[in-house]
């Protein structure tokens, strides 16, 4: 992606280190690296609690999610329009109860009071997930 020139967003205690981690030589398979093959100095754009992105059609909000077991440097997508929540460290899983990570995202959301239907997440399911699947999974 760096190599394609897109902008790295990330949380603000993660910008050290992909500001770091991208931008030095690429030294192992450096032939089969693309980065290595097009070297460009990485764009990495940092969001500290939040930042709003919009095309004047679509909108996108990006928060930090604080604390969490996993990392410190946690994002969540939100866009309101099609109410759609996406973040790539908290599973749930339908019928069973909430992991921690889960735990401590759900605080962070009802501070938020985002409006959303639809719950994504990298670790997702085939089956669709809902608010009220996240809700359900801390007994709410």
């Amino acid at each position: 992606m760096v190599a394609e020139g897109a902008t790295i967003i990330t949380q603000k205690n993660n910008e050290e280190f992909f500001e770091r981690a991208l931008n030095t030589p690429r030294t192992l398979l450096p032939a089969e690296d693309t980065l290595a093959k097009n070297p460009k100095k990485a764009k990495v754009e940092a969001v500290s609690e939040k930042k709003v992105y919009s095309d004047g059609t679509r909108t996108v909000e990006m928060y930090h999610v604080a604390p969490a077991p996993h990392s410190n440097g946690l994002l969540i997508a939100y866009i309101p329009k099609e109410k759609v929540l996406f973040q790539g460290d908290f599973s749930v899983t339908p019928g069973e109860p909430a992991n921690d990570h889960v735990k401590a995202l759900v605080p962070v959301l009802e501070k938020l009071n985002l409006d959303f239907n639809r719950y994504i997440n990298v670790h997702t399911s085939a089956a669709p997930q809902t608010k009220a699947d996240v809700w359900k999974s801390v007994g709410k």
